[in-house]
């Protein structure tokens, strides 16, 4: 699935239009806050709650559709990724099974075929699939014991814990990738286990 197929799974009209809505109800209904500035001075700001999220743009329809964009792109290239990986005969699994993997994995049309599974240290997680996707949940000692060529690490604040508990993986050959660094790939060579050791 390219990219440009998945761009369609978002409709700008409908997720507009229900932005604008909510935004005008929580409008309403939230109450006006004080702020204390930094020269100690006080000052009545209406609707604080959304205060932040208006200065970081998330009210505003360019900033979502960079960010649809955004997310369009990373699904697009998490799925050649894996359909390249799975061609060449690279194993990969995943680590981090969250509510924002979710996302990310059901925008990309994913399932277990492609992403055979996705370790967590959540032992209510375990034996569970991601919602949408058949993709089943694994315990971190599954993860070491399949000996994946690379571990696509699905939130990045993640990556630190996971290679400290679970130094196996490299003991054994395996990568540690983040997948919001995965850019097109065109070769098979690229995710093969030899052509790393130049990196």
């Amino acid at each position: 699935m390219a990219v440009a197929t998945l761009a369609p799974a978002l409709n700008d009209d409908v997720d507009i239009l229900g932005l604008q809505r909510a935004q005008a109800a929580a409008e309403r209904l939230l109450p006006a806050c004080e702020r204390v500035g930094e020269d100690g001075s006080r000052l009545l700001v209406g609707f604080c709650e959304l205060a932040d999220e208006r200065s970081e743009g998330v009210l505003d329809v360019a900033t979502l559709r960079g960010l649809r964009g955004a997310a369009v792109r990373t699904a697009g290239q998490l799925r050649d990724y894996l359909s390249t990986a799975r061609a060449g005969g690279t194993r990969v699994l995943a680590y981090g099974a969250a509510s924002r993997a979710v996302a990310l994995l059901n925008l990309a049309g994913l399932d277990e075929r492609l992403l055979p599974g996705v370790a967590d240290v959540s032992p209510a997680k375990w034996g569970r699939r991601m919602p949408g996707t058949r993709i089943p949940v694994i315990t971190p000692a599954e993860l070491v014991e399949r000996s994946p060529d690379v571990v696509l690490v699905l939130l990045p604040e993640l990556l630190p814990e996971a290679r400290a508990g679970l130094p196996g993986i490299e003991r054994a050959g395996g990568r540690w990738v983040e997948v919001g660094t995965l850019g097109p790939v065109d070769r098979t060579d690229d995710l093969a286990p030899s052509a790393w050791s130049a990196s």
